[in-house]
């Protein structure tokens, strides 16, 4: 631990909890701290401005670029606000202009072309800087102003279509203003949704039909093939050769505990009992690692982090995937339909990565203390393969509009 004191300060007594790591007190003149410079003042008073590296080098956006010019515009007043609120204000920098107090922040601007006269015609002092960025609080009539329009204001939830010659908003204050000039006090705020124009109709309905008795032979979901299935049952819950799907594994907790158990949310493509099998060799080889016999693995999750290290507070050698298999507890939470999920996969809409997204974020904000998954896992890219299907026809079905009847005329007739 390290204290901070001035230079003339009186010597700090302090006593030495651990003698690898004492306490030292620092009566340097200056702190750097991250971007900013902490110094102590001639009143013995802790004072900050910004902090530049021996070597930085400031780069700023040229005006090549292709941005907007609003961009460029707001870039000057950006890096003076910065600098304002960074630094203290003192007797002696108060009426001192930005550029002078940081001429390397300026000299970089001034090299990309960022500061002409429509931009900033006037850089301004450390004082006025703080003046004019401060915040502004809205005034008594602004408030009263905004709860009035509030209570004046009426929502309008109107599908949107491309076919408008004038839009919505428009006909309505026509309205108002032709026909219903006492309803003047109206504030119109619309809000649009999308319908299903007619193409998609058709093609929802054509794909319906084409699908309907189609099972995808690599993708479909099979019967349980444990070798202990007979005598101690599926170690999957019978949910083994179950493919993509959403699974929940919840750490198993002793009798008589106080604490929630925790539960690792995951997705795989493949069939559960595959992706399961990765997780406990994972585990395997951290419990390795964990009792020195290994290197440590590399991008090991936190559901391998977790169970490697009850099993090595559970078990006294090396553990096998059966002593693994029963620290937790395994659920489905949600499985796909392989015709409409599997050609999402490599996509940013796909419906697997999305799904289990959606389940991590329910959990977090219901019970965030007993999720084991990182944020990494929700921004991740899609890590799933597209493949083709091997489809068969569980049913015949027909090219008519009905698959369960035909439109055909029986080519004999009883008179």
């Amino acid at each position: 631990m390290e204290i901070w004191a001035a230079s003339d300060t009186q010597p700090i007594t302090h006593p030495i909890i651990d003698k690898k790591a004492p306490v030292q007190v620092n009566t340097a003149t200056h702190f750097p701290y991250l971007d900013l410079d902490l110094y102590w003042q001639n009143q013995q008073n802790l004072q900050f401005k910004v902090h530049l590296k021996p070597n930085q080098q400031l780069l700023y956006l040229n005006k090549g670029s292709s941005h907007t010019s609003t961009c460029f515009d707001s870039i000057p007043r950006g890096v003076c606000h910065r600098l304002a609120k960074l630094t203290t204000v003192t007797e002696d920098n108060a009426d001192t202009s930005l550029q002078d107090l940081y001429p390397d922040h300026f000299a970089a601007l001034k090299h990309a072309n960022l500061i002409n006269k429509h931009t900033m015609p006037k850089i301004p002092t450390l004082r006025e800087a703080n003046h004019i960025f401060k915040p502004k609080s809205p005034t008594n009539r602004q408030l009263q102003q905004k709860k009035r329009d509030a209570r004046r204001t009426t929502y309008f939830c109107i599908g949107y279509s491309k076919a408008w010659t004038t839009p919505i908003w428009k006909v309505i204050q026509n309205l108002i203003q032709n026909k219903y000039p006492t309803l003047k006090w109206i504030r119109p705020a619309m809000s649009y949704h999308r319908f299903t124009n007619l193409r998609e109709i058709f093609n929802g309905d054509i794909m319906t039909k084409l699908n309907t008795g189609i099972v995808s032979l690599d993708f479909t979901t099979r019967p349980c093939n444990c070798t202990n299935r007979l005598t101690d049952g599926c170690a999957y819950n019978n949910h083994c050769r179950k493919p993509i799907v959403i699974y929940e594994a919840t750490s198993t907790q002793p009798p008589n505990t106080a604490s929630s158990p925790k539960s690792y949310i995951g997705a795989t493509q493949n069939f559960l009992k595959l992706r399961m099998s990765s997780h406990v060799s994972e585990t395997k080889r951290l419990c390795q690692f964990l009792r020195g016999k290994k290197h440590k693995p590399k991008n090991s999750d936190t559901f391998a982090w977790h169970f490697a290290a009850k099993a090595v507070a559970t078990t006294t050698g090396d553990p096998t995937a059966s002593d693994i298999r029963k620290l937790y507890n395994l659920k489905i939470l949600w499985q796909g339909n392989p015709l409409s999920t599997v050609k999402t996969f490599g996509t940013n809409d796909c419906i697997l990565c999305n799904q289990e997204r959606l389940h991590i974020f329910k959990r977090m904000r219901n019970k965030p203390s007993t999720l084991l998954n990182r944020c990494e896992e929700l921004f991740n890219t899609c890590r799933h393969k597209p493949r083709f299907h091997r489809f068969t026809h569980a049913t015949p079905v027909s090219s008519t509009d009905e698959p369960s009847m035909g439109e055909k005329v029986p080519t004999t007739i009883d008179v």
